[in-house]
């Protein structure tokens, strides 16, 4: 069966609408005379697409939020040099929003892959037990086991 390419992309609105409103791969293809295998792609196709189309909303909305913060840090500036508290701790606080929508301040997590031949390597790291207790006990002049 070959489509259009204006005909999968409605088929593709179509399935995802119908997936939205809860029918399962089996029902959408039912109802528009596909088989489940082609619903299941096209569906991971329109996740795809959602999934840029989110992504971009984001970022667009991620500027303009930067952008506004960029002016209210410019409007604050002079008060700022000239020593004014309030407008420090405004200032700040726009600082700390805008390193928090940028990430900033996020945590960074440090990954090591360590492999052999595309083959994981094993370790068995064994740690001694070490009777410190008894050691300082057994050489302690003023132990009261004497």
């Amino acid at each position: 069966m070959s489509f259009t390419r204006e005909q999968r992309i409605e088929f593709r609105r179509r399935a995802w609408e119908l997936r939205i409103a809860g029918l399962t791969q089996q029902q959408i293809g039912s109802k528009l005379g596909l088989s489940q295998s082609i619903v299941s792609r096209m569906l991971a196709r329109a996740r795809e697409d959602a999934t840029a189309a989110t992504h971009e909303v984001a970022a667009i909305a991620t500027a303009e939020q930067i952008a506004r913060l960029d002016r209210m840090l410019v409007a604050l500036w002079e008060k700022v040099r000239n020593g004014n508290e309030r407008a420090v701790d405004t200032v700040l606080r726009i600082e700390e929003r805008r390193a928090k929508l940028l990430g900033l301040d996020a945590a960074t997590r440090k990954e090591v892959d360590i492999t052999s031949a595309g083959k994981a390597v094993r370790f068995d790291v064994t740690i001694p037990v070490v009777d410190r207790i008894g050691e300082l006990h057994a050489t302690d002049p003023n132990s009261a086991d004497e």
